[in-house]
């Protein structure tokens, strides 16, 4: 990091000493031994590995005009990286301070201090700032609609959020209609929490609306319907996730065993979980539904057998705490012991394991959430699956 910043103020005193060596060339040489000497101290400072000093004399030496605002934002931009957020602000301050600027250069400058506030926590400075961009024209204008999304977002203000990404769809962007999509689930884990069953009903039809795809508005509606006991309604619920990401459907099995068990149709339960390990055979499947696949059929020596040659495919701490557990039935006391301990080691290692990864930045935790804490990415953290090779397939 500290090379990285010797190398961006050296590149910039390269690029000033280049501009000072044009403009002396059409002004009077009175001006000229001032400016040379800040651009010289600067140097001097940055030789002596003396970077923020380096870049307050260079910024003396460079006045602001049009052809310098490129720098002066790139410099905030790098003060603000830095957690100098002061002086970023005092910079984008000091080029809104111009108007001799384009207007283009203006709007930029506004985007750039809307950032600083951002970092600042100043929320309500920088969302005046962004809903006035928001009414700007060309690429400004999504650019700041986007980071007021993301302020919206970060506080929770959902109904802002999803008027925000609305605005946003205009541009067709692949990704708006899933995150419009995570903000109405949003929404109606807020109604649900508070008992407005229906109002939860209509902001998951409006999420599967935006993207159909969306599996967290699948699980919620079955969770919401097998709640209410709307049996068949929630298994029609858990069922979409078969088709909208297979990774999930390890989050279902419950779900649906309980509304198959209440509505007296067990046997076809099994068949939906051999169709599934047909399609997306993976270890962590195959023993999420080890208990279902033959329900009511009594074979479970077969489910047995299937889970012992998913172990040796596919060796998992998960397939050998559940072939210990079938185990601890046969008879020998002396076996049954050495099973616990067995046991008890083998829980204590899958404990420590993660449950949930993050497609994108490769975050991983034990509970299931939607916002990635590590990128701030929607819908990327799903169920880590271990895949079975072909033969092992139900």
């Amino acid at each position: 990091m500290h090379d990285l910043l010797l190398l961006a103020a050296f590149v910039l005193a390269t690029g000033v000493g280049w501009w000072l060596g044009r403009r002396d060339a059409n002004k009077s040489p009175v001006q000229s031994p001032a400016l040379a000497e800040e651009y010289f101290k600067g140097l001097s400072f940055l030789l002596d590995e003396q970077p923020d000093e380096a870049i307050d004399h260079f910024l003396q030496a460079l006045d602001i005009n049009s052809e310098t605002v490129d720098t002066h934002l790139a410099l905030g931009r790098l003060f603000r990286k830095r957690g100098d957020v002061e002086k970023a602000t005092r910079i984008h301050r000091a080029l809104l301070a111009r108007p001799d600027l384009e207007k283009s250069q203006l709007l930029l400058a506004q985007y750039e201090l809307a950032n600083d506030y951002m970092a600042a926590g100043l929320l309500d400075r920088a969302e005046r700032i962004l809903l006035e961009l928001g009414n700007a024209q060309g690429e400004i204008k999504w650019r700041s609609l986007q980071l007021l999304m993301e302020l919206y977002q970060n506080e929770k203000e959902w109904d802002r959020s999803i008027t925000v990404a609305q605005q946003l769809l205009g541009r067709k962007h692949p990704s708006t209609r899933p995150l419009l999509a995570h903000f109405c689930c949003e929404k109606a884990q807020v109604f649900i929490c508070s008992g407005g069953v229906e109002a939860a009903r209509k902001e998951l039809k409006r999420a599967l609306g935006y993207d159909g795809s969306c599996v967290r508005a699948s699980l919620l509606k079955g969770s919401l319907e097998l709640g209410a006991g709307n049996y068949r309604k929630a298994i029609k619920a858990y069922k979409k996730v078969r088709y909208q990401d297979a990774n999930f459907l390890t989050e279902i099995i419950t779900g649906l065993a309980h509304c198959y068990h209440k509505l007296g149709r067990e046997k076809e339960l099994g068949q939906f979980l051999r169709d599934c390990l047909q399609e997306n055979a993976s270890v962590g499947l195959a023993l999420a539904a080890a208990d279902y696949l033959y329900f009511g059929d009594n074979k479970r020596e077969d489910t047995n057998r299937f889970i012992g040659d998913a172990l040796q495919a596919s060796p998992s701490l998960n397939s050998v705490a559940y072939l210990l557990d079938t185990q601890k039935q046969k008879p020998g006391p002396v076996k049954k012991e050495m099973l616990d301990n067995l046991q008890v080691i083998v829980g204590q290692l899958i404990e420590l394991q993660p449950v949930y990864r993050c497609n994108h930045c490769g975050y991983s935790g034990k509970k299931l959430v939607w916002l990635c804490p590590g990128c701030r990415k929607w819908g990327t953290i799903k169920p880590i699956n271990e895949q079975l090779s072909h033969e092992q397939q139900v």
